[in-house]
């Protein structure tokens, strides 16, 4: 599943993991909130258009819009204290109060069917086992950006055939041969069924990661700006122990095989939209540049040059064409560069959890460095 790992100082794990839950689920429950008002006014406006020329419909439709807004303003206004230990007190979950998420079930008339319940968190950690690192996965049912039950699938299926043939070197050269052709047949129906479920994965992502960091990021700078009034910023929470957010479109186990095919999905997803964006600027040049950025924490059964070689020949092409051509495939060429490339390849190993992430260059914010942001805050607040 996709999931943000976030770095902080050695002993500050727990009070760094309450603060980037809370941040998540501020901008995860803002997001689904923009979006349910979305569905509504479509909703409504398709009602109005049903009901034009009626003057009673639209009276009656008014009213209720009236009461839904009376009713959105009291669920919106945060609660005080005295309310929330009344709340507490009567059996209401902790998560409820906290995120002023009222359940559908607890509230009289039954509210919103349709909507999600706030009961269950759609986040958890992931214990790492590593001193100043939190990882915090998605929950959510579908949110996976890449098939991934199909390429651990995959992987078993070739390690199991690779033992079979060991096993039963004996086999004639003929029985072979059906097989392979029969093995290749499977594959590419495989690949048809995997590029149709990426792209179902891929239009309506449930959480994206890199959003969710960058919505914080801008957040946290946005703040800094003492003419802004948004709503939704002077009702974020504060973090004082995060350094860093990391966005990860996908995690797995920390293998060549599971890596090498998990970013060859994100390629074959987000690549033609970065080609799309900076080819036209790189036409003198004829390629896109990228970089492979690797960071490993207690991680001693696999190496970078590792990753490094069974990465590069899907974008630089290999010798023994054992890739499919880049340029034939993405229709450019690819280039290394480890200062300013187009795109970078972020893969963070922290022991045998490995997340990756395929960044255009715009998303690379600070460096994702929430810390730095909020001493910039405190210096403008200082000198003001």
């Amino acid at each position: 599943p996709p999931a943000i790992f976030v770095t902080c100082e050695s002993g500050r794990e727990k009070k760094c993991q309450r603060e980037a839950l809370e941040l998540m689920h501020h901008y995860y429950y803002l997001s689904r909130q923009a979006q349910d008002e979305e569905n509504d006014t479509t909703i409504k406006q398709t009602r109005n258009l049903d009901t034009k020329g009626d003057v009673n419909a639209t009276d009656d439709d008014a009213a209720t819009n009236n009461e839904e807004q009376k009713q959105q303003q009291q669920e919106e206004k945060p609660l005080s204290l005295e309310e929330e230990l009344s709340l507490l007190r009567k059996g209401v979950m902790a998560e409820e109060v906290l995120t002023y998420e009222r359940n559908s079930k607890r509230q009289k008339g039954g509210g919103n069917k349709n909507k999600l319940s706030s009961m269950k968190s759609p986040f958890s950690e992931y214990e790492s086992g590593v001193r100043g690192m939190i990882c915090i996965l998605c929950n959510l049912p579908g949110s996976e950006l890449i098939p991934y039950d199909e390429i651990v699938a995959k992987i078993h299926a070739a390690r199991k055939e690779k033992a079979e043939n060991e096993a039963s070197a004996t086999n004639d050269a003929s029985e072979d041969k059906v097989v392979c052709e029969y093995k290749e047949k499977g594959d590419e129906e495989g690949n048809k069924t995997d590029t149709e479920k990426k792209h179902s994965l891929v239009e309506t992502p449930l959480w994206d990661p890199v959003d969710t960091v960058k919505r914080i990021m801008e957040g946290v700078t946005e703040e800094n700006n003492p003419t802004n009034t948004s709503k939704a910023l002077s009702s974020a929470p504060s973090s004082r122990f995060i350094s860093r957010m990391l966005p990860m479109q996908a995690t797995c186990y920390s293998s060549v095989d599971e890596i090498s095919l998990v970013v060859k999905s994100l390629l074959q997803t987000y690549l033609p939209s970065i080609i799309q964006k900076y080819k036209p600027s790189d036409a003198a040049a004829g390629t896109i540049s990228f970089k492979i950025d690797i960071k490993r924490r207690l991680c001693a059964h696999l190496t970078r040059d590792q990753v490094i070689e069974t990465i590069t020949p899907m974008l630089l092409g290999s010798d023994n064409n054992t890739e499919e051509d880049p340029e034939k495939k993405y229709g450019c060429k690819f280039s290394v560069n480890l200062s300013d490339p187009d795109f970078a390849i972020r893969i963070e190993v922290i022991k045998t959890l490995c997340g990756i992430s395929i960044l255009p260059r715009q998303e690379w914010y600070k460096n994702f460095n929430v810390a730095e942001l909020i001493d910039a805050k405190e210096d403008n607040d200082k000198n003001n």
